[in-house]
């Protein structure tokens, strides 16, 4: 843990845990180092290690066994039907919407910890990073950064994705149907990044989507962070009863 780093310690505790899950050193359903260890091993006091679970419990991430410990909770499948839209893009074409896609980048480069831990890579891996921006007549309403491993998608550096579904290209150009996409929803306030390319006012909420997307053999080839103005925007969740 890096004490000069400007991220709370806690905060880097919470990232530490969730990235070991995510990268399956701690499984579903087993129980995490208990404070004291996690204090001895990360060098911290036990209340920063405290605030950092609490946090991840809230956040429905673990779960504690009174006398037992804490656990990692199990995600159960969710009941979505087989012809959920995937893509933003498809989600778009299926509603009759006029939308048009701009390319901001798209480069080689390494991965940074957080990306390599969600794709299941090692760190400073290459990876490709591409930036798009969706417009509904001609108005921004998606800012989306993706990141793909390299050695399964270089080929993207040569194809035109202007106006493109990223997971129909995927599918059609590089042989990688997409399977299924953990997601996950929060609202956060834009930066300077954000508030110019999105057109909207300097001190604003913007929605955070942000995924994993997982092939058929259940192993991770894309990872992304779209960004939607909270007044252009809208989010349908469908519930069903399952028994």
């Amino acid at each position: 843990m890096q004490n000069n780093s400007g991220i709370p310690l806690y905060k880097q505790i919470k990232n530490w845990i969730t990235d070991q899950i995510t990268v399956g050193r701690i499984k579903e359903g087993e129980r995490i180092p208990g404070e004291y260890q996690l204090s001895r091993n990360l060098n911290v006091s036990r209340g920063t290690v405290r605030e950092a679970i609490r946090e991840l419990i809230e956040e429905g991430v673990l779960f504690t066994v009174h006398g037992r410990g804490t656990y990692v909770r199990k995600i159960e499948p969710a009941p979505w039907s087989v012809n959920t839209i995937v893509s933003v893009a498809e989600s778009f074409d299926q509603a009759n919407i006029q939308h048009s896609t701009k390319l901001l980048e798209i480069q080689k480069t390494l991965s940074s910890a957080n990306v390599a831990a969600q794709l299941q890579i090692e760190p400073q891996s290459e990876v490709i990073c591409l930036e798009r921006l969706r417009l509904i007549d001609n108005e921004p309403v998606h800012l989306s950064r993706s990141f793909l491993p390299a050695s399964i998608a270089e080929k993207l550096l040569d194809i035109d994705l202007t106006d493109k579904s990223l997971y129909r290209v995927m599918d059609e150009e590089l042989g990688i149907r997409v399977a299924r996409v953990d997601r996950r929803i929060m609202a956060c306030l834009a930066d300077s990044h954000e508030v110019r390319l999105l057109q909207i006012p300097d001190i604003s909420a913007v929605l955070v989507l942000k995924g994993v997307a997982f092939n058929a053999f259940d192993k991770p080839v894309e990872c992304s962070t779209a960004r939607f103005p909270t007044e252009r925007s809208r989010f349908v969740i469908q519930s069903k009863r399952i028994n």
